[in-house]
Order: C-alpha cells, then structure tokens, then sequence
C-alpha cells in the first residue's frame, strides 16, 4: 500500500513540477521538455542496467519501427504536457488530460468494434460533459491555447498506452521510447528556432524542477507503477488512477496557491465520477502492465 501510494504521489507530481517551473521561474517549455527526456533516459538506464544487466537486446526493424511510433506519441504528450501549463492551473490541466486520454482509450475500444454498456455510455456521457464544462469555462476566457495543448497531450499518452499494453518489458520498452524522443526534441527545438522562437536556455531552479520530473516522477514514478499494477485487476488500477488529477489539485492549492473553484470541483466530479462508474460496470481484465496517468 505504501509503494501505491508512493507511485500515485509521484504521479501526480509531474504536473505540479512542471507547474511550478514553469510559473514561479518562467522556464522555457522546450527546454522543460528536453530537460525532463534527457534526465528520465539517464535513470531508465540505470534501472534496466540494474535489472537486466549490461546486455539490452537491440531492437529489430519491426520494433524499431513501432519504437519510432510509441516515442512520436510520447513526445506528443511531453511537449502538450509542458506547453499547456502556461496557462492552465495545475488542477485544471491534470483534469483535462485524463478526460482526453480516458476519451481517447474509449473512442479506441468502439472503432475496434467493443460494444459498451449502457452504464459505459452514461460515464463517458458524463466525463465528456464535465470536460466540456472546463473548456468551455478557459475558451470564453481566451485561454483556449492551453486546452489545446493539453488535449494534444491527452491523445498522445492515450495512444501511446494503447500500443504499450501488451508490453512485455515496460521499463525496457518506456527507456528505449524516451531514447527515442531525444532527437525529435532536437528537431521541434530547431524548428522553434528557424521560425524566430527565442529559446531561453538559462540554468535555474526550473532546470533542476524539469530533472526531478524526468528522473523521479517519470522514470522512477512509472517504474514504481509497473510494479504495483502486478497485484491489481484493471478496475482496480484505474480506480487508484483517479486519485491522481485530484492529488494534481490538492497540490496546486495548498503549494503553488491556485484556486479550487466550483467549476472545476463539478468538472472533477463529472469526470472521475464518469470514469468510475465505466470501470466498475466493465468486464473485469488483469491490468498487468497497464501504462500509468501521467
């Protein structure tokens, strides 16, 4: 129980640093981004060194093909992820990138042709309306830059879980995706560049916040998850995953001082309370290596 609670915090974690780099000390988004990939591919190599020895076996062409597609929609959701907290407070943002990724996994299920209760349809009915409800609220305000960003992320990380479910090395595989963002960084950097985007690559306290979030709460925070989710069925996984947006709240409040408003307290209530209601009436299956809420 202490693990869980553990990888859950860390979790959770990933918004509130990348939050607060991002408002207390301004850090440029891109380089939050390469910063948090290059840290989390140092520690995800030093766990699969630790666990697997020296000898990683390469990967042959069908996996380097699939690397090359898991590690496009990973970066998809790192640079959502950072881009999108310019904006939005902490609570809000963790919410709305697990609705678009719970959104993105269900609308997945229905093109492979899974038929849904009706109870599945009345929670993602509800979790649709209580992310309408949030955007709706930051688009009228001309905040609509940062749901976008987050709904990118959100589809990315959807993705992504969905190809990594069958995943029968989580670490290894999540070492050789971040592996592979690493020169997608460099060539989104120099693009931002050549279209005259001045990257601000200063050294601060928002740097070291960047290598906690890609070192802790992404390689080890996801490791830790993979080995808790052993024990849980699927619903059980996904349940625990509900606390996570909320942990993301709690900790925008209390330590970077945000607001918890009503409209994101009905939101969050529609949302969980949507996706709670789909995972107790789905048919129950093991969860084992079960991607993680970001």
């Amino acid at each position: 129980m202490a693990l869980l609670a553990l990888a859950l915090l860390a979790l959770a974690g990933n918004s509130l640093l990348c939050r607060a780099a991002l408002l207390t000390f301004h850090t440029d988004p891109a380089l939050f981004t390469g910063l948090r990939i290059a840290s989390g591919c140092v520690a995800l190599a030093l766990l699969v060194w630790l666990t697997q020895g020296k000898h990683v076996p390469a990967a042959g062409k069908s996996a380097a093909a699939y690397t090359l597609l898991s590690a496009s929609v990973l970066y998809l959701y790192f640079l959502g992820f950072s881009y999108a907290y310019i904006t939005l407070d902490t609570g809000t943002g963790a919410l709305v990138l697990f609705g678009c990724v719970q959104l993105t996994m269900s609308v997945a299920s229905l093109w492979r042709g899974q038929r849904l209760q009706l109870t599945q349809w009345v929670g993602m009915s509800l979790a649709m309306s209580g992310l309408y409800l949030l955007v709706a609220k930051g688009i009228s305000g001309g905040e609509w830059h940062g749901y976008v960003f987050m709904a990118a992320a959100g589809l990315g990380w959807g993705i992504y879980t969905l190809l990594g479910r069958n995943s029968l090395a989580p670490v290894r595989d999540t070492y050789r995706n971040f592996l592979a963002c690493l020169p997608l960084c460099g060539l989104s950097c120099a693009a931002l560049l050549s279209f005259g985007y001045p990257l601000e690559w200063q050294w601060h306290w928002g740097g070291l916040l960047a290598v906690l979030s890609g070192a802790i709460t992404s390689a080890l925070g996801y490791a830790l998850w993979f080995y808790v989710v052993r024990d849980l069925d699927r619903a059980s996984a996904g349940i625990c995953q509900l606390t996570v947006p909320l942990l993301a709240a709690g900790g925008g409040a209390l330590l970077l001082g945000e607001p918890f408003t009503a409209t994101m307290f009905i939101g969050a209530l529609l949302i969980l309370g949507g996706v709670l209601l789909s995972l107790l009436t789905a048919p129950r299956r093991q969860a084992t290596n079960a991607a993680p809420e970001p």
